[in-house]
C-alpha cells in the first residue's frame, strides 16, 4: 500500500513525473487494489468514453474549420 500512496503522491505532484496515461493508470490501479471494483471500472468507462467523446468533437471541429 505504501508504493502505491508514493505512485499517486508523484501523480499528484505534476505532469513532470508521470504522463497522463501513467497517472490514470496508477490510480485506476490504486483503486482495485483497494477493493474499489466498481469505482475502478467506472473510472476507467469515465476517461475511455470521455477521451473518444472528445478526440470525435475535435475531428469534427477540425473538419468545420478546415471546410471553410
Amino acid at each position: 500500500m505504501a508504493v502505491t500512496n508514493s505512485i499517486l503522491t508523484l501523480c499528484s505532484i505534476g505532469s513532470e513525473a508521470l504522463t497522463t496515461f501513467s497517472s490514470f493508470s496508477a490510480k485506476v490501479v490504486a483503486k482495485l487494489q483497494q477493493g474499489r471494483f466498481a469505482l475502478a471500472a467506472g473510472t476507467a468507462s469515465l476517461h475511455l468514453f470521455g477521451s473518444l467523446t472528445l478526440t470525435v468533437l475535435g475531428l469534427e471541429t477540425a473538419g468545420l474549420l478546415w471546410a471553410r
